[in-house]
């Protein structure tokens, strides 16, 4: 597995538009297969002892689904709203 720290550090460098370097979506960037293509993504997160290019996408996929969970919908609000007008 790829050391911590410079799993970190090649993070830094990575966005939407990095370009996948290995397997079925070579070429394509980070952001096309992480909207595009759901199986791909799930089966990144399943894989154990990934190489570095390979963890680097898994990180970025991690980091995406953070930023979701983080993102409140007018739904969540209103059921925010809902549940603080029942107090």
């Amino acid at each position: 597995m790829l050391d911590e720290k410079l799993l970190k550090k090649a993070m830094m460098n990575v966005t939407d538009d990095t370009i996948i370097t290995f397997g079925k979506y070579k070429d394509k960037t980070f952001r096309n297969v992480y909207d595009s293509y759901k199986h791909y993504v799930e089966f990144i997160l399943a894989v154990q002892n990934p190489g570095k290019d390979f963890n680097l996408f898994r990180e970025y996929i991690k980091r995406k689904e953070d930023e979701k969970a983080k993102i409140i919908t007018p739904e969540d609000m209103k059921a925010i709203d809902n549940f603080l007008n029942t107090l």
